[in-house]
């Protein structure tokens, strides 16, 4: 015999655990949030890195601009790199509001692991486990899995050979 309610409690966590086609979607999302956070810091050292050359091109005008009109939109120019420059320190904030967020998820990982560990002895019947399946997972809403991290999914090159 078994407590249909402790089975139920079992088979709900279980489903935080493992509802991703066996996959953790806590880690999963961890792991998305460390892929945000790499793309992030591209995209800024990218950015930068193009601001940068823009102010080594604008000192080179400014030698070469002798009016006063053109050295005042050489000035304008240097401002508006500046406030570039500031505005590209998003990428340090989202860096650090994201590991807060994949540490919290690290936590419920663990603690979730530790309820699994103590319903261990409980079995799940599978009139119980079909009530839990989660409804996103079936159908077209199965196949949407939105950017995926580096070296999962589909190659670019694929899709693309797809679309030729």
């Amino acid at each position: 015999m078994h407590d249909p309610l402790i089975a139920r409690v079992k088979a709900e966590v279980s489903k935080i655990r493992y509802a991703d086609r066996g996959q953790d979607p806590l880690l999963a999302a961890s792991e998305e949030l460390d892929a945000l956070k790499s793309a992030t810091a591209a995209a800024t050292d990218e950015i930068l890195g193009i601001a940068e050359a823009v102010l080594s091109q604008t000192e080179k005008l400014r030698a070469l601009a002798t009016s006063e009109p053109a050295q005042a939109l050489l000035a304008s120019v240097d401002l508006q790199l500046g406030r570039l420059f500031e505005a590209c320190g998003f990428q340090d904030l989202t860096g650090q509001r994201s590991t807060k967020v994949a540490r919290l998820l690290e936590g419920l990982d663990a603690r979730v692991g530790s309820v699994l560990d103590l319903l261990d002895h409980v079995e799940v019947p599978d009139d119980i486990a079909l009530q839990v399946q989660d409804a996103e997972t079936i159908g077209e809403a199965a196949l949407l899995n939105g950017p995926q991290v580096s070296g999962a999914g589909l190659p670019q090159g694929d899709i693309d050979a797809l679309f030729n």
